[in-house]
C-alpha cells in the first residue's frame, strides 16, 4: 500500500493531470486556464468533498512545478513526498 501510494499513484497521477491534461489544455486555454482547469479535474477526480480545495491548491501548486521546470520530474517528486508525509502521519497516527 505504502508504494502504490507514495510512489506508483505520484507518476501515474502526474503524467495523466500535468503531461497530459495539463499540456494538452494549454494550447487552447493559456497556461493560467490551463492550470485551473487541470488543477479542477484533479481535484474532482478525488471524489472526496472534504479535501476539493487542498487537493485543489495542491494541484495548482503541481501545474506550476511542472511549467516552470519543463520536466514532469520535480512535480512527481514533490506529490510523492505530500502522499508519504500523508501515509505516514496516516499510519503513525501523528
Amino acid at each position: 500500500t505504502f508504494q502504490a501510494l507514495a510512489v506508483v499513484t505520484p507518476v501515474v497521477e502526474e503524467v495523466f493531470f500535468r503531461g497530459f491534461i495539463f499540456a494538452g489544455l494549454v494550447p487552447r486555454l493559456g497556461v493560467g486556464w490551463a492550470i485551473l482547469a487541470s488543477s479542477a479535474v484533479f481535484s474532482f477526480f478525488h471524489l472526496a468533498v472534504g479535501v476539493l480545495i487542498p487537493i485543489f491548491i495542491t494541484g495548482l501548486l503541481l501545474a506550476w512545478l511542472y511549467h516552470r521546470s519543463g520536466s514532469l520530474w520535480p512535480s512527481i517528486i514533490a506529490h510523492a513526498g505530500q502522499n508519504t508525509l500523508a501515509v505516514a502521519l496516516e499510519v503513525y497516527g501523528v
